[in-house]
């Protein structure tokens, strides 16, 4: 029965065929009685009365009026036609469920109802994602958990003595300079006014001694001697804060490998530095390489023998002496945000180095700075021959709110050219008193509660970028930050090392420090956009672009991995 049921629709179709294509005439089909066919689709043509095939058109469309409007034509057939060969051959659940025969209307509706609430919530994930793109396009991925560090260049190492003014050469500078007669001061009092020149070097030390400021003031301007002068005549040299010096595992000479550099503390000795912060800055000079080394472990980095001469101490920020060290990049200034580790007197400190690397991906270049919040290296926007760097920008954002009050830039700062570059005296101590409490001040409004932090991440960085950037100074988008492990044990067993370094050392009064990386790859993380076309077709799983999801069978004639090591003939064949 059912062949024949089969049989008898094929027959109609074929007649249905005949008349529309204008063969022979047919005679009128049976009604269908299997599943919906073509004519299910078209009822008209069950009710047809048979014509003659030489009857004109207007004939046959006369004859389909009779019996009902023309339900439909070759461009709607064709449309109908392709939703039910879609419906039928695609992979979206529950599309054919809606245009299979013998469905009911209920099911129908629940499909249909089903597939638009998937709709809506397509779209509404591609707008979130599409504002949160909008809101910030860039992700931070780690590259490499192995990137090995004999690429790198070596940091910068700034030693600093705590101590900034020495009795015996304060001595020395006041027997050798003349007191005005209009000042009734004896040399003693001159030695007494010395420590205020270190209110030029730390806000946090402007003291109310109005009137020894201006008698010591008086007196330096007597004998043609500027505040910068004079501290670096009573502070400690190089030479002699640093005794013996070894680099990866080589004694080296220190005055070689050692100069001296402004910091934030004023005078100290830098290693592998490139710029001298103490004179203005000169284009014709060509940069060095940093140094770079391939070793990690405290034998093959830096290793240095400290004198600092606490008997000798005068006057300095700290209660305990010894030797501030700070690590930073080779073309930066040693800052207060620069890593340190203290040094303390009588003990070998290790200090371990643990680089964290950040790089931008050069697609980051094709978004706008203010959304990637970042800057490359050549985007400075002060200086179109210097690199951008975040610190040395928060610097001179400083300098100039300094500037703009008391007309003067302070000594522990970068040396510029210029009216701007005039270094601030001691008759800028009362401005810079103000100064100072006027900033701290704002600092403390911009403080925000805890209970009062917003809970979104979007709303909680724009609101650490607002108290952080004020000066408008973005982030470096390649970067390498370094965080500081430090080791200390009592120094005095130097007798027992079989090494030329600690030969005949005397470890009365003085300390080891060894700076070295603490093993030889780190971290690499890469600053790339949220989303780019590669990610979004291996999303969508597009066999040409994602390789990884072909069959990886090599005797299967796909494509082999590219991260598989590559097999022998030995290896496929079986056992």
């Amino acid at each position: 029965m059912a062949g024949f049921m089969k049989e008898r629709e094929r027959e109609r179709q074929n007649h249905l065929s005949k008349w529309l294509g204008g063969t022979p005439a047919w005679s009128r089909p049976q009604h269908p009685v299997g599943p919906w066919p073509v004519a299910a689709l078209l009822p008209w043509t069950a009710t047809l009365e048979p014509f003659a095939p030489n009857q004109p058109a207007s004939k046959k469309l006369m004859l389909i009026g009779a019996h009902g409007s023309m339900a439909t034509s070759p461009l709607k057939s064709a449309v109908r036609q392709t939703i039910n060969e879609f419906s039928e051959n695609t992979s979206i659940h529950g599309v054919h469920y809606i245009t299979e025969h013998g469905r009911r209307w209920i099911e129908r509706l629940v499909w249909i109802v089903t597939e638009l609430v998937c709709i809506v919530g397509a779209v509404f994930m591609l707008l979130y994602l599409l504002y949160k793109f909008q809101d910030n396009p860039t992700m931070t991925r780690v590259e490499s958990s192995f990137h090995q560090l004999a690429d790198l260049p070596f940091p910068a190492i700034t030693l600093c003595n705590v101590n900034r003014i020495f009795r015996s050469k304060a001595q020395r500078f006041v027997e050798g300079i003349r007191v005005p007669e209009t000042l009734s001061v004896s040399q003693q009092d001159v030695l007494r006014l010395l420590p205020l020149l270190g209110q030029l070097l730390s806000s946090a030390e402007i003291g109310r001694n109005i009137a020894g400021r201006a008698r010591l003031d008086a007196i330096l301007k007597y004998n043609n001697l500027t505040p910068e002068v004079v501290l670096e005549q009573v502070g400690q040299t190089c030479s002699e804060l640093i005794e013996r010096c070894s680099w990866e595992g080589r004694e080296v000479d220190c005055p070689s490998v050692f100069s001296r550099t402004m910091t934030f503390m004023g005078f100290c000795c830098s290693f592998n530095a490139d710029v001298d912060f103490s004179v203005a800055a000169q284009p014709s000079r060509v940069k060095r390489e940093p140094l770079k080394t391939p070793y990690f472990g405290y034998p093959l980095g830096l290793t240095v023998l400290l004198h600092p001469h606490t008997e000798d101490y005068y006057w300095g920020p700290f209660v305990s002496g010894g030797v501030m060290c700070a690590v930073h990049d080779s073309n930066e200034m040693a800052t207060e945000r620069s890593p340190q580790a203290m040094v303390a007197l009588g003990k070998e400190s290790m200090v371990q180095m643990v680089p964290r690397i950040r790089n931008a991906s050069p697609s980051l270049r094709d978004v706008t700075p203010q959304r990637r919040r970042c800057l490359f290296e050549d985007e400075n926007p002060t200086s179109a021959s210097d690199q951008y760097s975040d610190h040395m920008c928060a610097i001179e954002c400083a300098a100039a709110k300094l500037w703009r009050t008391c007309k003067c830039r302070p000594l522990n700062l970068p040396r510029i050219r210029g009216p701007r570059g005039t270094l601030c005296g001691l008759d800028k101590l009362p401005c810079l008193a103000k100064f100072n409490e006027e900033e701290h001040d704002a600092m403390v409004k911009s403080q925000v509660r805890g209970d009062l932090l917003p809970s979104s991440p979007a709303e909680a960085d724009k609101l650490s970028e607002e108290i952080t950037q004020m000066c408008g100074c973005l982030a470096q988008c390649n970067s390498i930050d370094y965080e500081l492990e430090t080791t200390t044990a009592n120094f005095g067993a130097s007798r027992m090392v079989r090494r030329n370094f600690y030969k005949d050392l005397n470890a009365t009064s003085r300390c080891l420090l060894h700076v070295y990386y603490d093993q030889q790859t780190s971290t690499l993380f890469i600053n790339d956009l949220v989303s780019n076309t590669v990610q979004l077709m291996c999303a969508m799983r597009l066999e040409p672009v994602c390789p990884l999801n072909q069959d990886l069978n090599p005797t299967s004639g796909a494509a082999e991995d590219p991260f598989a090591p590559a097999l022998s003939d030995d290896t496929l064949q079986k056992p």
